[in-house]
C-alpha cells in the first residue's frame, strides 16, 4: 500500500496548485488569445501560427515543461475561422500529449465583432516508469499495467472587440472526462472544468507609442481564483515590453519583437512569489515564435495586439 500512496503523491504533489488547474500555464497569452479561447480562431483576418516553449520553476526536478503549436485562420467569407492546437507536457514521471481542433463563427460590423467558438480534442496521459522509484518492489498492492489514457474534451468560448476594446470568456473541459492510468483504477481523476474571463484596451499615447493593459481571471472548481494583471507598451508596431502580476504567484517581465513584417518573437521571465518563492527556483522561462500571413480584403481593422 505504501508503494501506491507514494506514486499517487509523486503524480499529484509536485504542485497541488498546478494539478488543481490541470491546464498549461502561459504568461504571454495576450499576444495570441487563441491559446485560451477557441472563439479567437480567425479573428485577426490573417493566418497566425505560434510555437511556444515553457520551462516552469527551473531548479526543481520534475517541474512542468511544455511545448505547444497553435495555428488558426479565417475562412474566405471572414465569418468563420478554424484552428489546430498540439501540446506536449511533462511533469515528473507524468506526461501529456493533447490535440484540439477549433471552429469559430463571427457576427461582424465594420468596427466590431462578436465571435463564438467550439473546440474538441483529446488528452493522452502516460507515466514514464523509468522515472519512478518504487522503493518496495515486492509490494503486492503496486500499480500494474500502467498505460496511456485517451481522454476526450470539449471547450466553448466567446470573444468580442470594438475599436481598441476587447473582452472574452471561455469554458474548458466541459465533459469532465475521467482519467485512469492503471488497470486497478486506484489512480483515477477527472478533468476539472475551468473558465477564463479577460478584457483589455489599447490606448494610443502618441504617433508611435501604444499602451495595452489586460486583465485575465482564471477559475477552476475547488481552486482559488487567479488573476493576471498585465501592462504592455508597444513602439511603432515593432517592439513591445511589459510587466504582469499573477496574484500571490509571480511577477512577470515580457519583451516582444515584430520583424520582417510578419514574424514575431517573444520572451517572458516569471519571478515566483508567495508559496512558490524559494532559493531553489530560478524562475520560469517562456519563449514563443509566431508568424502572421495577411489575408486579402480584410474587412475589419483589428489592432495587431488584440
Amino acid at each position: 500500500m505504501m508503494r501506491v500512496i507514494w506514486i499517487i503523491l509523486l503524480l499529484c504533489s509536485i504542485s497541488a496548485e498546478y494539478f488543481g488547474q490541470q491546464l498549461s500555464q502561459y504568461s504571454q497569452y495576450q499576444y495570441s488569445l487563441f491559446v485560451i479561447n477557441p472563439a479567437y480562431a480567425g479573428n485577426k483576418d490573417k493566418m497566425q501560427g505560434l510555437i511556444t516553449e515553457r520551462r516552469q520553476w527551473v531548479g526543481i526536478e520534475g517541474a512542468p515543461h511544455t511545448q505547444s503549436l497553435n495555428f488558426h485562420t479565417p475562412f474566405s467569407n471572414r465569418k468563420m475561422g478554424a484552428g489546430l492546437s498540439v501540446y506536449n507536457e511533462t511533469i515528473g514521471a507524468h506526461g501529456t500529449i493533447s490535440a484540439f481542433g477549433s471552429y469559430s463563427y463571427s457576427i461582424r460590423t465594420t468596427t466590431s465583432s462578436l465571435s463564438f467558438g467550439l473546440r474538441a480534442g483529446f488528452y493522452s496521459y502516460r507515466i514514464n516508469e523509468s522515472k519512478v522509484d518504487y522503493r518496495d518492489e515486492n509490494d503486492p498492492s503496486a500499480l500494474t499495467n500502467v498505460q496511456s489514457n485517451f481522454v476526450p474534451t470539449f471547450d466553448f468560448g466567446m470573444h468580442y472587440y470594438k475599436g481598441n476594446f476587447m473582452a472574452g470568456f471561455s469554458a474548458m473541459n466541459l465533459l469532465e472526462s475521467e482519467i485512469s492510468l492503471a488497470d486497478n483504477n486506484i489512480e483515477t481523476n477527472n478533468l476539472k472544468r475551468h473558465a477564463f474571463v479577460y478584457t483589455g484596451y489599447v490606448f494610443t499615447l502618441s504617433e508611435k507609442w501604444k499602451f495595452q493593459p489586460t486583465v485575465l481571471g482564471k477559475l477552476a472548481l475547488n481552486a482559488p481564483v487567479n488573476i493576471d494583471f498585465n501592462t504592455s507598451f508597444i513602439y511603432d508596431s515593432k517592439f513591445g515590453f511589459g510587466v504582469s502580476y499573477r496574484t500571490n504567484k509571480a511577477i512577470v517581465a515580457m519583451v516582444q519583437m515584430w520583424f520582417a513584417k510578419n514574424l514575431r518573437l517573444g520572451y517572458s521571465f516569471d519571478y515566483e512569489i508567495g508559496l512558490m518563492q524559494s532559493t531553489t527556483i530560478s524562475g520560469s522561462h517562456e519563449l514563443f515564435f509566431g508568424i502572421d500571413i495577411n489575408k486579402k480584403n480584410a474587412s475589419v481593422v483589428n489592432p495587431r495586439f488584440l
